[in-house]
Parts: structure tokens; sequence; C-alpha cells
């Protein structure tokens, strides 16, 4: 036999499935703890009246928070960092969530938080009458700050002049 049976596919499927999962995870308590500071703040100055919202653990729906507003259900990822740039480069899939989310009807909001002046900007790449504008490039931590190689991958580029910054 030739290995062309289902079970024998789905074996190979689901085998490359979980070697996918092994990559380390970096995110620490303490990112989580600022992230939440960040969403807290999302929330309070939001044009849209939030009546709640919840920090996702599972790592496949792609964003940190789900929220429930007036106007019903959304989602936001939350970065936070030291430095400020011009630009804000965010993982590709993150965008490719959006997207997901965006297609099941839910809007999706990408945003960062400058550790440098305390500001928030926020991003819709995937939906609205006017989504984000980005470009995409190849970039991510070197081996230098990581030492992971599989953290180089396609990012996109946000210009923080396109970004809504939250006041």
């Amino acid at each position: 036999m030739t290995g062309t049976s289902p079970s024998s596919g789905c074996l190979l499927i689901c085998t490359v499935q979980s070697l996918h999962t092994v990559r380390p995870k970096y995110e620490t308590p303490e990112q989580k703890r600022r992230e939440d500071a960040v969403m807290r703040r999302i929330a309070h100055s939001s044009r849209i009246p939030f009546l709640a919202f919840q920090r996702i653990e599972a790592i496949a729906y792609g964003v940190d928070f789900f929220c429930t507003t007036e106007r019903g259900a959304c989602v936001i990822e939350v970065k936070c960092r030291k430095k400020k740039y011009p630009s804000w480069l965010v993982a590709m899939h993150k965008v490719h969530h959006a997207f997901k989310w965006e297609q099941s009807k839910v809007p999706c909001y990408l945003a960062v938080h400058w550790d440098e002046d305390d500001t928030i900007y926020i991003a819709r790449p995937a939906g609205g009458e006017a989504p984000t504008p980005y470009s995409i490039e190849w970039n991510g931590r070197t081996k230098a700050t990581r030492g992971d190689p599989a953290d180089m991958e396609p990012h996109a580029r946000f210009s923080l002049k396109d970004l809504r910054k939250l006041t």
C-alpha cells in the first residue's frame, strides 16, 4: 500500500500541526499585566462604551481580548513596546487573524502602547470603511536578541500617522 489512505493523511497533517505548536511562548506574566492595564485604558477611553472584556488565553484565536460593547462584540490584540518609532511592526499572522475575525463579522483592532511616552495607537487593517494601510516586510528579532531563527517572519509595518491615537 502506498500511504494514500485517509488515516495516513490525517496522521501527517496532525503531526505537522503538532510540530508547529512546539515553539516557545515568550509572553511573560509581567507582559500580560501590562497588556491588561492598556486594555483597561482602551475600554475607558473608547468612543464606543465597553460593557465588558475578557482575556483570551487560547493562542489559536490570535488576539488578546474579547470585548462586548454597545454595538456588539469585537476583539483586540494589544502589544506593548518600550521605545517609540515612527512606525510599528507586528507579525503578519496577527493581520491574518484580523482578517479572519472581520470575515466572521467581528471587528478586530490591533493596539500598541509605547512606554516611552505612554501613548496608545489603534489599527484596524482588515475592516471598516477605511482599513488602516500597511506594508509587508521580512523582519523579527535577531539571533543575538532571542536566538530563535523561527522568529524571523513576515511583518506588517504601520506608519503611526495612519493609526488612530487614543486620547
